[in-house]
């Protein structure tokens, strides 16, 4: 087994997305994915890009887009 991966099963996307955001501070590469296609709404008038993917309370883009930056709601 390589010990570079560490496999865990999460309760919720937000502990998911805070445990990766979490490696990736530490140097590790990291990403978030998810194979259903949602919907990808042009930015707002502000030029943030909408959080089309919800999951509960957890909320975010479907994707980055050159240029644009996403709108940041958590604490």
């Amino acid at each position: 087994m390589d010990d570079e991966f560490d496999f865990q099963i999460i309760g919720s996307v937000g502990q998911l997305e805070r445990k990766i955001r979490a490696q990736a501070a530490t140097g590790a590469t990291a990403r978030l994915v998810d194979g259903f296609c949602w919907p990808w709404s042009d930015p707002d008038d502000d030029g943030q890009l909408v959080p089309d993917v919800r999951v509960g309370d957890w909320s975010m883009p479907w994707n980055a887009r050159v240029g644009l930056r996403r709108r940041d709601r958590r604490p």
